[in-house]
């Protein structure tokens, strides 16, 4: 049988869009450390023995507020990998709330350290 050409690569998907999804959303249930190791080598170029051996360095909690992976339980309660996102260095292990909460300040470090400033900081009760 004969490979398809680009372009009839590029029909067969649009043309089998919803299958091809349907597919891969079976794929990503049936096997999903499968899918997540891939992610994290290819996004993140971390070994499964590297991303491990954070996990333990780290005690299997986030790096930031420590709560345990195993603990926090649900089905966001593995642990984010950080990255700066202009230079793509992993960071280390957050949870879901400290990577968020991260997130927001990502473009201004001077931003985190006034929130930082503005939280610990004694407030007039009106």
């Amino acid at each position: 049988m004969a490979r398809r050409t680009k372009e009839q690569e590029a029909a067969y998907r649009a043309s089998h869009k919803e299958a091809i999804k349907a597919s891969r959303k079976r794929f990503h249930a049936a096997h999903p450390d499968r899918v997540a190791q891939y992610m994290r080598t290819t996004r993140y170029g971390l070994t499964q023995k590297a991303y491990d051996e954070m996990r333990v360095s780290q005690l299997w909690g986030c790096a930031i507020c420590g709560v345990n992976e195993e603990v926090s339980g649900g089905p966001h309660s593995k642990l984010n990998i950080d990255h700066d996102h202009e230079t793509g260095e992993v960071r280390g292990l957050l949870c879901k709330s400290c990577n968020i909460g991260l997130g927001y300040f990502e473009k201004s470090k001077g931003l985190l350290r006034r929130a930082l400033i503005y939280a610990e900081k004694k407030h007039d009760k009106h």
